[in-house]
C-alpha cells in the first residue's frame, strides 16, 4: 500500500499532471484577462528575471551559495524547523534576488555596449551576408 501512496504523491508534483496543466491554463487566462497599464519598473524587473533564474539555478553556483548561507542539505540544523529559519530563508531569498538583479543588470549593460561597437556591427553584417549566400531567408 505504501508504494501506491508514494506513486500518487509523486504524481501530484509532476508537471504533466492534468491538474497542473489545468491550473496553468487557468492562471494564463486569468492574467490574460487583466487590463493593466504597463509600468516601466515592472517591465524592467521582468526583463531581468530570466537572468536571475539562470544565475541562482546554475549547477556550479547553487551549492556554493547554499553552503555559504548554511542552507544546504548537509546542515543538521534544518532537521528541526523553527520560526527563525523561515525568516532567514525569506531574507536570504530577497538578498539573492537583489544581488542577482544587479548582476543581470550589469551583464545586460556590458552586452549592450559590446553589441553597439563597430566590430560587432561588422561581424553581424558578415554573418548575415553568409546566411543570405546560403539561400536562407531570415527576418532579422
Amino acid at each position: 500500500m505504501n508504494a501506491i501512496g508514494n506513486m500518487f504523491q509523486n504524481a501530484t508534483y509532476a508537471y504533466d499532471n492534468p491538474l497542473v496543466i489545468l491550473q496553468s491554463v487557468c492562471f494564463f487566462l486569468f492574467f490574460y484577462s487583466l487590463d493593466m497599464k504597463p509600468s516601466k519598473i515592472i517591465n524592467r524587473l521582468g526583463g531581468l528575471t530570466l537572468g536571475v533564474y539562470l544565475i541562482h539555478e546554475n549547477p556550479f553556483l547553487k551549492p556554493i551559495m547554499l553552503s555559504y548561507l548554511k542552507l544546504d542539505a548537509a546542515n543538521e540544523s534544518l532537521k528541526y524547523v523553527d520560526s527563525s529559519i523561515i525568516f532567514k530563508c525569506l531574507f536570504y531569498a530577497f538578498v539573492i534576488l537583489v544581488i542577482c538583479f544587479i548582476i543581470e543588470f550589469i551583464r545586460q549593460l556590458i552586452f549592450k555596449w559590446i553589441y553597439n561597437r563597430k566590430i560587432s556591427n561588422w561581424w553581424r553584417k558578415k554573418y548575415r551576408s553568409f546566411i543570405a549566400s546560403l539561400g536562407i531567408s531570415i527576418n532579422w
